[in-house]
């Protein structure tokens, strides 16, 4: 698919917020880091593998910079809402800290949402989704497949003006 159908539909302003996230995954880490564009909306989705343990809910401190950059870039668009929904893969999880895949996807999107407030963008405009293994980017078949369904997304969403 051709650069222009990837972008067409999306209005100007989510255009140069595409374009200032390229640049924020150039100096990140590849194929766990990548943007999504759906039903007019931004996503940035965050691989399990570079934000968080395995089983996890606390952001490895590698991730921070890059965090830090998308969130400078999320404050300065006051005009678009956030969501943060954190997402599993359909292996059980049962530990005292998470009996099941909602408690982890919910912690992982809250780990998420805060690092996002703690640098710079307004709480009031930040909601947040745990949705467990249901909305899986792929069927759950292969490691592979597995490992792309483990992650966090923020959604940019312009609120109607």
């Amino acid at each position: 698919m051709s650069e222009q159908h990837k972008t067409e539909g999306m209005d100007e302003s989510i255009e140069h917020i595409r374009e200032d996230a390229l640049r924020a995954m150039d100096e990140s880490e590849g194929q766990a880091f990548s943007l999504r564009w759906n039903q007019h909306r931004l996503i940035f989705v965050l691989g399990e593998q570079v934000t968080f343990p395995t089983g996890q809910a606390k952001l490895l401190e590698s991730f921070q910079p890059t965090l830090q950059r998308i969130a400078a870039l999320i404050a300065s668009k006051k005009e678009y809402m956030v969501v943060v929904s954190g997402h599993t893969d359909n292996t059980p999880i049962k530990t005292v800290q998470f009996p099941s895949n909602w408690e982890l996807s919910a912690a992982r999107a809250i780990s998420v949402a805060k690092s996002l407030t703690e640098n710079g963008v307004d709480p009031a405009r930040v909601s947040i989704q745990g949705n467990a293994e249901y909305r899986p980017l792929y069927e759950n078949s292969t490691p592979s497949n597995k490992q792309a369904n483990r992650r966090v997304e923020i959604t940019l969403i312009k609120e109607k003006s």
